[in-house]
C-alpha cells in the first residue's frame, strides 16, 4: 500500500478495524486519519465529500447537500448562474448523487453494448460510449456547476491531505 494514492489510503483507513502500523508501511491508518483531520481544518467541505465517497451515511449526505445548496444559493444571489426556479437543495442532491455514482446503468460503465453476456464493439446507446450516465436535472447548468464545485473542493482537500502526510 506504499504507492497507493491519498484517496485510496483514506478510504482504507476509514474502514480499518485495526489502527496499528503494518510492517513495510510508513503510514498507519491512524496517521492517515489524523492527517485528514488536519486537512479538514482548511478544507472542511472537501474532506466531508471525501469521507462521503469512502463511506456514505445519510447524515453526511444531508450535511454535504446542505453545504452545496448554500454555495449554489450564494452563486445565484451573486448572479453567477441561474437555477431556473428550482430548489437549490434538489439540484445539489441530484449533482451529489451523480458525483457519487456516475456509472451508466445500461452498460454498467463498460462503454459497450452487451449481447448474450458478451460485449460487442458497438458503443452503448445510453451513454454514447462514455461509461457515465447523463447528469439529469431540471437546471442542468446549475447541476454542472455543483459538480464542478465538488470536484474543486475534493481536489483542494486531497492536496491539503497530501501536504500533511508529507
Amino acid at each position: 500500500m506504499e504507492h497507493a494514492s491519498c484517496r485510496d489510503r483514506y478510504a482504507s483507513a476509514v474502514r480499518a478495524v485495526d489502527l496499528t502500523p503494518r510492517p513495510r508501511s510508513s503510514l498507519a491508518p491512524v496517521d492517515v486519519l489524523g492527517a485528514a483531520g488536519m486537512a479538514a481544518q482548511r478544507q472542511p467541505l472537501g474532506m466531508l465529500l471525501q469521507r462521503l465517497r469512502a463511506e456514505s451515511t445519510p447524515a453526511a449526505r444531508w450535511v454535504a447537500t446542505e453545504a452545496l445548496a448554500e454555495r449554489l444559493a450564494q452563486a445565484v444571489r451573486k448572479r453567477v448562474l441561474r437555477r431556473d426556479g428550482q430548489d437549490s437543495r434538489v439540484i445539489a442532491a441530484q449533482a451529489l448523487d451523480w458525483w457519487l455514482d456516475p456509472t451508466c446503468l445500461t452498460c454498467g460503465g463498460v462503454k459497450f453494448k452487451a449481447r448474450d453476456a458478451r460485449l460487442t464493439t458497438k458503443p452503448c446507446w445510453a451513454c454514447a460510449g462514455s461509461g457515465c450516465r447523463a447528469l439529469e436535472s431540471a437546471a442542468p447548468a446549475a447541476a454542472a456547476w455543483v459538480v464542478d464545485t465538488i470536484t474543486q473542493q475534493v481536489g483542494m482537500s486531497e492536496a491539503a491531505h497530501r501536504r500533511v502526510l508529507g
